[in-house]
């Protein structure tokens, strides 16, 4: 996967095909990519939330260590916000960011 085709999210086209970025696969051919996903990467979680890949651990640290953090917040699009707002209005709201979901 690449960091282009991840954010892409599927969507149906008519009743028979569906678009995946800049790919278009009829029902059938979307199941099988599906599949062949699910074979290729596999969801293997043990009883404690680690996978074969990465433990419970290993990815707390990366996901709070602030480096990782930081490159992610200036990653994410700057909203805007309305202009008639006060100064310290915008000044907390300069403290969030919107992901590629909508997500804040």
């Amino acid at each position: 996967f690449t960091e282009v085709s991840v954010k892409c999210i599927p969507r149906p086209e008519g009743a028979d095909a569906v678009r995946w970025g800049r790919e278009r696969y009829s029902l059938v051919q979307w199941r099988q990519l599906i599949a062949e996903w699910q074979v290729n990467y596999p969801n293997l979680t043990h009883a404690n939330g680690s996978n074969c890949h990465e433990t419970v651990g290993h990815r707390g640290t990366k996901t709070s260590n602030p480096d990782t953090i930081k490159h992610c917040f200036f990653k994410c699009k700057v909203p805007t916000w309305p202009a008639n707002l006060s100064g310290y209005s915008k000044a907390l709201l300069a403290s969030f960011r919107v992901d590629s979901w909508g997500n804040m």
